[in-house]
């Protein structure tokens, strides 16, 4: 019977659930194209792209998808707002 190092095992479970990855400054940056009719954008080309990446890589479904880019919003506002100068804290 093979001994477990049970305390390396949990550190590894650990790191393959985290979610570490680089995003592209652009795709935080770049503004959602002004559209004429319907509901203005919440997201750019570049950001969409990035969240469908995510999609197939994690097999998140749309809602799933849609709960995780929402949580992102406020980062995303932060990061744009710090670009602009206009920090409000």
């Amino acid at each position: 019977m093979r001994k477990r190092n049970w305390h390396k095992y949990n550190q590894d479970s650990v790191k393959r659930g985290s979610i570490t990855f680089f995003i592209d400054p652009e795709a935080l940056t770049k503004k959602p194209e002004e559209n004429k009719r319907g509901r203005p954008r919440l997201f750019s080309h570049p950001m969409v792209h990035l969240l469908l990446i995510l999609k197939i890589q994690y097999r998140l479904t749309y809602r799933a998808l849609e709960g995780f880019a929402k949580s992102m919003l406020p980062y995303i506002q932060k990061v744009l707002l710090e670009k602009s100068g206009n920090s409000k804290s």
